[in-house]
Parts: C-alpha cells; sequence; structure tokens
C-alpha cells in the first residue's frame, strides 16, 4: 500500500506518534478500536477505501484504491 507518505508524515495526518504507529505494525500493542477508526478514515482521506473489520479480522478487502472501489467514480 503505497500513499506516498513517511510513516511520520501519515501518523501526523492521523494524529498518532510515529512511534505508536509502528508498535501498531510490528505487533507490539493492539490498536485501540477509537484509533483504529481514525486510522481507516485517514487512509480515506488519502484515497484508500478499506475497513476496521479487515484490520482486525482480516475480513473483507484490503485497502485499495477509492478509484478501483467505485469503477472509477470519486467517493466523496
Amino acid at each position: 500500500m503505497q500513499l506516498n507518505l513517511s510513516r511520520k508524515e501519515f501518523a501526523n495526518r492521523c494524529g498518532f506518534a510515529a512511534a505508536t504507529l509502528q508498535a501498531w505494525e510490528d505487533g507490539r500493542y493492539l490498536i485501540p478500536l477509537k484509533s483504529l477508526l481514525r486510522y481507516v478514515h485517514t487512509l480515506a482521506e488519502c484515497g484508500l477505501i478499506t475497513t476496521t473489520s479487515w484490520f482486525m479480522n482480516a475480513d473483507g478487502l484490503p485497502p485499495r484504491p477509492a478509484m478501483s472501489a467505485t469503477n472509477g467514480l470519486t467517493v466523496g
């Protein structure tokens, strides 16, 4: 998944510390639901569509560009 953002830039957009984001990615800590919702919302703002369910349970489609999710229509 490529956002053309560094981990620090993405973490700043989410309002998290980059070290916290790294710890979640490494599996050292579980991400609280409230933080996961903010993470998924920020991904959508960056043009990737996904769900909290995919991150929690690997249920459904993985993150994907918004364009492919809507057959070329922009999600707004």
